[in-house]
């Protein structure tokens, strides 16, 4: 459904815009520039619904810019362009142009997803994805093959993968795909950032894990805990902090946001250093 602010604002923008036209094209009825300027109105309700669209699918991908992705594919066009899509995503995007290199990457860099093309050459993905469930039987794995053969699909079945995708997919298929590998993720806590010795922070869910606990987080310390979590071991100024707030807040009011966090997260994570800033250690 578009939102009721949306819609009445861009026919009025667009109106202001299109109808002193009418009176410009003597040469033009008056019929041809009412639908031409119904037909504009039209095309922009169709990009208002795709980026609602883009926001619904983006949805429960918290998380996924702290992940790392491996995506390994021997068709160099296809492999650069969803790379691209991939950039967007993910904080880091490592890529293979065959099987030999995406088990080296896989073993050097530890990525938290795999993406592999089920056919490459001398070693397939299906191949490199044996290899790594020896290593690892929890990581998520998705195959993409532009070939559909039973026999492939059944030996790929066996291997506990998140996706068997089909080329070409689109751009909501992938994200489909993204948030099943999220959830494998999740309840493995992969990618669960490590504060202290008893306290993790969980982007996916935006909480803090203690002792097996759930620990809720206001929309301003999320904000200043995963800021700091980026910086970690750093000195973040307090003039920093109150940009990524967004808020005109006085300094008193971001020591106190800063002490209800320090108590959260304990063992005193967060140092204060005076008239500088803070550091989460």
């Amino acid at each position: 459904m578009i939102s009721s602010h949306i819609y009445p604002f861009s026919v009025v923008k667009l109106s202001l815009k299109l109808y002193p036209r009418v009176f410009a094209k003597h040469s033009q009825s008056l019929h041809d520039v009412i639908f031409a300027n119904i037909l504009r109105i039209f095309l922009i309700i169709i990009d208002v619904l795709k980026e609602q669209k883009k926001g619904e699918m983006m949805h429960n991908l918290n998380g996924i810019d702290n992940a790392k992705i491996l995506f390994a594919d021997d068709d160099d066009m296809f492999r650069e362009t969803t790379a691209k899509t991939l950039k967007k995503l993910f904080s880091e995007v490592y890529t293979a142009s065959n099987g030999t290199e995406a088990l080296a990457l896989y073993r050097t860099l530890n990525p938290h997803v795999v993406m592999l093309d089920i056919r490459m050459g001398e070693i397939s993905g299906l191949h490199v994805a044996k290899e790594i469930r020896k290593e690892n039987v929890h990581i998520p794995i998705f195959i993409v093959s532009s070939y559909a053969e039973t026999n492939e699909i059944l030996e790929a079945c066996e291997l506990n993968l998140v996706k068997y995708l089909v080329k070409p997919f689109t751009y909501e298929s992938l994200v489909c795909v993204l948030k099943k590998c999220l959830r494998v993720c999740h309840e493995e806590m992969e990618l669960f950032q490590n504060i202290n010795p008893t306290t993790q922070y969980n982007p996916y869910s935006k909480r803090l894990l203690q002792e097996g606990k759930n620990i809720t987080l206001t929309k301003n310390e999320i904000l200043v805990l995963e800021y700091m979590l980026s910086k970690k071991g750093g000195i973040v100024a307090y003039e920093t902090l109150m940009c990524v707030l967004g808020d005109s807040l006085s300094t008193i009011a971001l020591q106190n946001l800063v002490f209800r966090l320090r108590k959260k997260l304990g063992h005193n994570s967060i140092q204060n250093l005076a008239k500088v800033g803070y550091i989460l250690t």
